[in-house]
């Protein structure tokens, strides 16, 4: 996300830039784009905003120098390739909106290349259903009430920055903030009231799917050296079910509009084409609609709640064929929408079931190859229950939504595709296991849990922490994840096996200990200064003391110089800045860049946030953080927290994806686990007596022998 942070600060310089010279664009042809572009460029850069999307028929490139900025001013979309090719390079394309492609569609006749260019805020959503009217089904009598009108259902969204159904080329670009969002569902129609019978209620329309959050790929795509990072792509709820009319026998309230799922935060791909190389997914997401409420029975029983939509894939969804070499993917995640309440009635209906929650970082129905890619973080959340609708029997709860593969999941049938993995690291997810699904070994790859089952007797491993730092700007066109020095990971692969260049371009191997390449997608080179843990957001309360660290790794002496809101903080020279009795002017955001005398890197952006709140509820200032040691070892964890005092602890282990039982003894803000014999992951509850918080399960990982240089090598 850093890098994206980075584009929005030189943006700032652009839009100041635009402020000046800002064009209007109302002719939607390509000479009248030509025109604006010219004079713009003349005036040293700025805003060219249009007022229709610019049609392409026939091939044609465009420039924007680094210094123009192209919006569909949140009303429109930008360019319709319907035939011919269109380049363009240099620009930054932003603020377009359409029901298919945000910024841009391609038809099956066009085809797109985009070079140097940025994809900032657009958005491609369905529009929402149609209202209906209240009671225009049957013909009703002064006896009988007609019923509530269907509601109207929401149309999908697909493509927040492209969709392309013709060729796409994709070179050293970003993807930031995109976002594609099915429409909701209307509400039902309510019964008409009448003397005996009031009219039933009508269902609530069905939400609409959502797709590709910054690309929805129908035809052939090469992306190489981009970014996509903050992109969503979001479902439609349903909309609620009409009342019943009133009567001497009332009408049935009806139950309520089936949830849009969501697929492909960064990409959704269906095509049987697509190579990608050295590019970087990001902090993107998919979430499931929401459910609605289950309606009332003829009998008068409430019926079950709507289960919430299903999110797949917030990295990538392929249904495609797709082949990924030296990319990353970090914090990722899919979150399946809330099931809706039981209905009412005699019975309480059962709520519904949470939405599903499949594959974090990548989802796969179709064929895919990874080769040299690194996996970190994802998460797989599945949607909250719908709870139980009242009635003088109650109904039951219903259940949380399904979750699997934080990191990676395959769907795919062996007649039908197929997930292949080689040289890859596939680290320890932020929820659920990391994997799942069958995943063909193809070798020397390295999985964080036991989540995947590779070959017997193979040259891959699992239950094995690869030892991998945090997302950061380790050089090159896109943000990577750097090897600690004693990762298993340095120095495994026949450089034959492995590709010629890491993910930033550079060469494999590297020698650290053998003249051998690393696995995933970043190759160590010891000397260069790198970033294993970045720098976190921190809530504090006024007059406490705050912590904010980086931890980083290279040759020694490594220099620090951190950042505040931008500007060079004299004195703040060390690995952490130490803030005591923390007031409102220390709020802001911090950076940190570590050098050494072979290069320099920039940490992610943290943000201080300082509240003058007294009766505060605990606020986690510093997280535990996983563990590895050796067998029989102690493993210490430690949290630090704010808030109104006193401060309780209560650490608790994770039994089972869903069970979690408390520590006795571990009710301080630092754990002792002595004779540690298996991984386990752990975490704290923290209250106080305006409100309680937790952290996230973190693991600690166990080895049976001490980690020489280079990590223990495969045998």
């Amino acid at each position: 996300m850093k890098k994206y942070l980075a584009c929005v600060a030189a943006l700032v310089l652009m839009w100041a830039a635009g402020s000046r010279a800002d064009t209007t664009v109302t002719n939607n042809t390509a000479d009248a784009f030509a025109v604006a572009l010219a004079q713009t460029v003349t005036n040293g850069g700025g805003t060219i905003v249009v007022t229709s999307p610019i049609i392409i028929n026939t091939t044609v490139g465009f420039d924007g120098v680094s210094n123009v900025v192209v919006s569909g001013g949140s009303t429109n979309s930008i360019f319709l390739v319907q035939g011919g090719n269109l380049g363009l390079t240099n620009f930054t394309l932003e603020n377009g909106l359409g029901t298919n492609g945000g910024a841009i569609f391609v038809s099956p006749d066009g085809s797109l290349t985009v070079t140097n260019c940025i994809f900032l805020g657009n958005t491609a959503r369905g529009a929402d259903g149609e209202s209906t009217d209240t009671n225009a089904f049957g013909n009703g009598t002064p006896n009988t009430g007609k019923g509530g009108s269907r509601g109207g259902a929401g149309e999908p969204g697909f493509g927040g920055a492209i969709l392309s159904e013709g060729a796409l080329v994709i070179l050293n670009c970003g993807f930031f903030t995109n976002s594609a969002a099915g429409g909701s569902g209307s509400d039902g129609g309510d019964g008409q009231d009448a003397g005996i019978h009031g009219g039933n209620g009508g269902p609530g329309g069905n939400g609409a799917a959502a797709g590709g959050g910054a690309i929805y790929n129908l035809g052939p795509l090469v992306c190489v050296n981009s970014s996509f990072e903050g992109n969503t792509a979001e479902g439609g709820s349903g909309g609620a079910g009409g009342a019943g009319g009133a009567g001497f026998i009332a009408g049935t309230a009806a139950h309520g509009g089936v949830a849009g799922g969501a697929a492909g935060g960064g990409l959704y791909n269906a095509n049987t084409n697509v190579v990608i190389l050295n590019c970087t997914f990001a902090n993107n997401i998919s979430e499931g609609g929401n459910g609605t409420d289950g309606g009332t029975s003829s009998g008068r029983n409430g019926l079950v709640g709507y289960p919430g939509g299903s999110a797949l894939g917030a990295g990538i969804d392929n249904d495609g064929s797709l082949g990924a070499t030296n990319c990353t993917f970090f914090e990722n995640n899919v979150v399946g929408g809330t099931g809706g309440t039981g209905g009412t009635g005699a019975r309480g209906g059962t709520g519904g079931n949470g939405g599903r929650a499949i594959g974090g970082g990548l989802y796969n129905a179709g064929s895919v190859s990874l080769v040299n890619c690194t996996f970190s973080k994802g998460s797989a959340v599945g949607g909250t229950n719908g709870v139980a609708g009242s009635g003088v029997a109650a109904g039951r709860d219903g259940s949380r939504g399904t979750s699997s593969g934080g990191n990676i999941a395959n769907v795919a049938k062996k007649k039908n595709g197929s997930l292949f993995l080689m040289n890859s690291i596939v680290a320890a997810s932020a929820s659920g296991s990391s994997s799942s699904g069958a995943i063909v070994d193809g070798g020397f790859n390295i999985s964080a849990d036991k989540s995947i089952a590779f070959k017997k007797k193979g040259t891959s491993r699992a239950k094995l922490n690869p030892l991998i730092g945090d997302l950061a700007d380790n050089g090159g066109p896109t943000e990577t994840i750097a090897l600690a020095t004693n990762s298993p990971a340095v120095d495994q692969i026949d450089p034959s096996s492995a590709p010629d260049l890491d993910q930033r371009g550079v060469a494999r191997p590297q020698f650290v200990f053998t003249n051998l390449s690393d696995i995933g997608a970043y190759e160590l080179d010891k000397n260069s200064a790198r970033i294993l843990a970045q720098p976190q957001d921190t809530n504090a309360i006024i007059g406490s003391n705050v912590t904010i660290s980086v931890t980083a790794a290279g040759a020694e002496p490594l220099f620090y110089q951190w950042f505040f809101n931008g500007v060079i903080a004299a004195g703040l020279t060390n690995s952490s800045v130490v803030i005591t009795n923390v007031q409102t002017n220390n709020a802001g955001n911090f950076r940190v860049v570590v050098s050494n005398s072979f290069n320099s890197v920039t940490s992610r952006t943290a943000v201080l946030t300082v509240s003058s709140i007294t009766n505060s509820a605990p606020i986690i200032t510093q997280e535990p953080q996983p563990q590895t040691v050796l067998a029989g070892d102690t493993a210490t964890l430690s949290v630090i927290a704010t808030g109104s005092a006193p401060l309780f602890y209560q650490w608790v282990f994770q039994v089972s994806s869903t069970t979690a039982t408390n520590i006795s003894g571990g009710t301080n803000s630092l754990l002792s686990i002595t004779n540690v014999q298996a991984q386990m992951n752990f975490a704290v509850i923290i209250t106080n007596s305006f409100g309680a918080t937790n952290s996230p399960f973190v693991t600690v990982f166990v080895t049976n022998s001490p980690t020489g240089p280079g990590g223990p090598p495969f045998p």
